[in-house]
């Protein structure tokens, strides 16, 4: 009964340990089924596997010899390029706003030689935030109001940061949204204007956006119902590209309708770099890779181990626990036979009345040998009557001594 029980809290134990690691097994496979299709990402996010996501593009050119691709999660003023590279912010919705710092930041990356191009995105649902319309600061009084309100404006612009269309003016552009042809939106094309090599003469555009009012130093690329849609301009030693499109670089167009000419040219020969920042996606350091930079995973294994000891010990019983009273046997332990009567003497009989109590013992064993029962009394006769324990050594000696037994046990150094 005693190991049943020990026996069945083991296996309760191990049962529920079961259950729980693989509940969280399924926890983490259905969360790694849902990552790996991508959908909890922003479109034309290279992470998203689905027709809406970049990823082929990105691992296609992984795949490239001689091409070094990754991802960035930080943003434009934390972002340190060791070199000039190719920056891709697919995508791009056009509501996003610009902090000054940040612009600052791409300006001095770009004029060092990197090739950033923007592929915008009219779809709706941008997990960028829209723009906070600014509210227009007008001339005060002469009273001192004037400039205390000029500082508030400035100070409302410093923390909602610049739109998108103040930044294309800054750039020498506006962005322009029409549709000439509305009666078959679906099948307007994007015209090649400028003589590149490997570029295709026509490729399919769904996007109503297009830019206008450019500056000189921009060339147009691509026009669709005679309207630039792909742009390009040298900025410092780098180069800014804008498309107004964004489909071109999704799954779903490297699938069906692929244009490897368009896409060598907007990555050229450089590294490349997409930015995911721009679709709300921050590196934030965890757990996992806090212990991997500090080279803990030791220290975590020791612990797992010293808790799985820790619930073996409460599981397992490796000493028996203590009898229930229904359990306990009728068996005392700790002394003899012969202790447990000496004992039984010692507290029930007094001592001036052991012999007597010892020779009516034995009389009630041996009394019916006359030839031993006069032998005792003549020697109880003879015997010294204050010491009861010479008394008993002389009785069993006269006995002995006469032929006759007086006990049944050898004699024992432990005294009545």
């Amino acid at each position: 009964m005693l190991v049943s029980s020990a026996s069945q809290r083991v296996i309760t134990g191990f049962a529920a340990l079961f259950l729980a690691v693989a509940t969280a097994a399924g926890v983490v496979h259905l969360l790694q089924l849902r990552f790996e299709h991508g959908d909890v990402y922003p479109a034309y996010s290279t992470l998203r596997a689905d027709p809406l996501g970049a990823k082929v593009f990105y691992q296609a050119l992984e795949a490239t010899p001689g091409v070094s691709v990754s991802r960035s999660y930080q943003e434009m003023q934390q972002l340190k390029l060791a070199q000039p590279v190719t920056l891709i912010f697919a995508g791009a919705p056009r509501d996003v706003r610009w902090q000054a710092d940040e612009l600052q930041a791409f300006d001095e990356i770009v004029s060092a030689g990197t090739r950033a191009v923007f592929a915008f995105t009219q779809s709706p649902g941008s997990i960028m935030r829209a723009p906070a319309k600014l509210k227009e600061v007008k001339p005060g009084k002469k009273d001192g109001k004037k400039d205390e309100k000029k500082d508030d404006g400035k100070k409302l612009l410093e923390e909602e940061g610049l739109s998108f269309d103040e930044v294309a003016k800054r750039w020498g552009f506006e962005f322009m949204t029409s549709f000439r042809n509305r009666s078959k939106p679906s099948k307007r094309s994007a015209v090649l204007e400028e003589e590149v090599a490997g570029l295709d003469e026509k490729l399919s555009w769904h996007s109503p956006l297009s830019f206008s009012k450019l500056d000189p130093e921009w060339t147009v690329i691509y026009t669709c119902d005679d309207l630039p849609v792909v742009i390009e301009r040298e900025w410092g030693n780098g180069s800014i590209v804008l498309a107004s499109d964004s489909f071109f670089l999704s799954n779903e167009a490297l699938r069906d309708e692929r244009h490897s000419g368009l896409l060598s040219w907007l990555v050229g020969p450089s590294t490349v770099v997409f930015d995911e920042q721009s679709h709300g996606l921050n590196e934030v350091p965890n757990i996992a890779q806090l212990l991997q930079k500090y080279r803990l995973q030791g220290a975590v294994a020791g612990l797992v181990l010293v808790a799985l000891l820790f619930i073996w010990k409460n599981l397992a019983v490796f000493v028996p626990p203590e009898k229930t009273p229904s359990e306990a046997d009728d068996v005392v332990g700790g002394r003899d036979s012969t202790g447990g009567l000496i004992n039984l003497l010692r507290r029930s009989i007094p001592a001036s009345r052991i012999l007597e109590t010892c020779m009516n013992e034995w009389r009630k064993t041996f009394g019916h040998d006359e030839r031993a029962a006069a032998a005792l009394d003549a020697a109880l006769a003879a015997a010294p009557s204050r010491d009861p324990a010479a008394t008993y050594r002389h009785l069993a000696g006269s006995l002995e001594s006469a032929g006759c037994k007086f006990h049944d046990t050898k004699p024992h150094s432990t005294p009545l």
